[in-house]
């Protein structure tokens, strides 16, 4: 019966909240991968989502250059990139920019000072 009585009826309110992003993206940081290390992974999994056949990466005490085959991302997407860690995922591009975003996040939180990835033919 209770269960009845909850499937009825019609929305009380609607509405929407905001995030701090800064707070939430450390939060991310804290507690989103296992091992911070582990951003390395969240870019090759965008790139294999960007239909990359070939990776290949330098890393320093703190910098990182990646580059990659297949898809192209565009300037505009990396501008605004950390909020892709927040909005539901639709697509593979989508995913991909997700996971660019918590790896990018995990860098900065472990002191990368500067990432370069390069992308596309």
């Amino acid at each position: 019966m209770l269960i009845e009585d909850l499937q009825v009826g019609d929305a009380v309110t609607r509405g929407a909240f905001r995030l701090d992003e800064e707070r939430a993206r450390q939060k991310l940081r804290n507690f989103q991968l296992p091992n911070p290390h582990y951003y390395v992974l969240e870019f090759v999994k965008a790139a294999q989502l960007l239909g990359a056949t070939s990776i290949a990466f330098f890393i320093d005490t703190d910098l990182l250059e990646m580059r990659f085959d297949g898809a192209s991302i565009g300037a505009a997407e990396l501008v605004d990139l950390y909020s892709a860690a927040f909005v539901e995922c639709v697509n593979a591009r989508q995913w991909a920019l997700r996971h660019l975003a918590l790896g990018a996040n995990a860098a900065h939180g472990i002191g990368l000072r500067e990432f370069t990835i390069e992308s596309g033919g």
